[in-house]
């Protein structure tokens, strides 16, 4: 039964790339799971980015767009070409249809919102409803945001992560919660380190901030912790 719906999803593919990727099918003795499967994959195709000619002289250059800017490859045709468009578009992919920058021009904002799409996939429970972790992450990340959004990862160091935390503490945040939420920070910067969004050194240097203690925290008599709650 595998082998025989494969073959169909091989075949429904191919028979809409050959109609440029108009969906023409028939539904007949065709399961509704069966059918969406079909319809993910064929939508999947249509919107990956295609290999395409740009009329130059002496020679035609083939580029691919992304994100609405030209990646040139080379001369058109190639093998050369096409090899790069299959590494520039797969690249792009596994970046979730976003563009590769360098660790040296991310800003903490778009740290974030490149963060934010992998933490809804993950911070999930069984029944698919978001974790509380999610609330938590939107707590860290109002503050960060407030206080260096603007500037870029790799200029965000121990000395600006203790700012933040002084925010967190004016804001009436226990300690407890403090110390959760500006582990949620690094916890974001260690995901860009691994996605090769931030240099290992500004985790390395955020890692060296000590804990809010109870001696420092002895001001801080009462919790004003704001509570979120997820639909």
């Amino acid at each position: 039964m595998a082998h025989s719906t494969e073959s169909k999803l091989k075949a429904y593919v191919t028979l809409t790339h050959l109609r440029g990727g108009a969906a023409i099918t028939h539904h007949r003795n065709v399961s509704p799971d069966t059918f969406l499967i079909w319809e993910a994959v064929t939508m999947i195709a249509c919107l990956t980015p295609k290999y395409r000619k740009q009329k130059a002289k002496p020679h035609a250059r083939a580029f691919v767009e992304l994100g609405g800017k030209r990646h040139y490859l080379g001369r058109y045709g190639t093998p050369e070409s096409r090899r790069k468009y299959e590494q520039t578009v797969a690249e792009w992919l596994e970046a979730g249809r976003q563009q590769r920058v360098q660790p040296n021009d991310i800003t903490i904002v778009e740290l974030i919102a490149r963060f934010w799409e992998h933490a809804l996939a993950y911070y999930r429970m069984p029944n698919g409803k978001l974790s509380s972790t999610i609330a938590k992450y939107q707590m860290a990340f109002s503050v960060l945001k407030e206080v260096y959004g603007r500037i870029k990862a790799i200029e965000f160091g121990p000395v600006r992560l203790k700012m933040v935390r002084q925010k967190m503490i004016e804001r009436g945040w226990c300690r407890r919660t403090v110390n959760q939420h500006v582990g949620l920070i690094r916890a974001m910067f260690r995901w860009g380190v691994a996605e090769q969004l931030v240099p290992v050194e500004i985790l390395q240097a955020l890692s060296t901030l000590a804990r809010f203690t109870a001696s420092r925290a002895a001001s801080a008599t009462r919790c004003t912790c704001p509570l979120i709650f997820l639909g």
